[in-house]
């Protein structure tokens, strides 16, 4: 991340829901505010339930306007946008800010929204992205304290890791499903489910499939 801060371009974190992507952009945060002032750091999570289902780039205006009069009038600027294809336009402000350098720009989405068709266009040449993916099993064990560097790390932890790696096949890399108690993991993934059956395109009405990926899914998680 700090490689892509140099850069000064737009860093576009994309990724699964439940990825990691926003817990990234917190560290990128903690990581700025040792070096710069808190009030140059602007955070907006645009899942947050006090916004309407309504926001457009008058939202983002509103909120620019009202950080700049009272928090960071002349400051650089470090702005992090949470789970911005929420906002209708969003691309051709971000644009727009990047362009008139307001702001060095961070934003988060899902995948298949944020960078598809007309809004990768608009802020083409742009942008650097980064894609999030749930934990590959090393970090699954750095998750738990361990470290297999070499053939010798394993050997001597043979029947933990062995034990992880069954744990990781069943329950998978999602960051809050490891670090949860074993009686809520299954729980913690179906929510997971449930979210993205609703935004799948796979899972729209009509679909011949879907009764089968359901039953699937189902007996997975026995």
């Amino acid at each position: 991340m700090q490689r892509f801060r140099r850069s000064g371009e737009i860093i576009v974190l994309t990724g699964i829901r439940r990825s990691g992507k926003s817990t990234l952009l917190k560290l990128e945060m903690k990581s700025l505010a040792e070096r710069v002032e808190k009030e140059q750091l602007l955070y907006i999570n645009f899942e947050d339930p006090r916004f309407s289902d309504n926001l457009n780039t008058r939202t983002l205006d509103m909120i620019f306007e009202t950080y700049r009069e009272n928090i960071n009038p002349e400051g650089e600027v470090y702005l992090f946008l949470d789970e911005v294809q929420n906002v209708d336009g969003w691309e051709k402000w971000v644009r727009t800010a990047y362009e008139l350098r307001k702001a060095k720009i961070y934003v988060t989405g899902s995948s298949s929204k944020l960078l598809s068709g007309e809004i990768a266009t608009t802020i083409s040449g742009r942008y650097l992205r980064l894609d999030v993916y749930p934990l590959t099993f090393h970090e699954f064990l750095v998750f738990h304290h361990m470290e297999c560097k070499n053939i010798s790390d394993y050997s001597a932890h043979r029947t933990a890791i062995n034990r992880f790696f069954t744990e990781y096949l069943r329950y998978g890399g999602f960051p809050r499903v490891v670090s949860v108690d074993e009686d809520l993991k299954k729980e913690e993934l179906l929510s997971y489910f449930n979210i993205h059956h609703k935004e799948s395109p796979v899972f729209r009405p009509g679909r011949n499939c879907v009764h089968t990926i359901n039953n699937i899914c189902y007996w997975v998680t026995l």
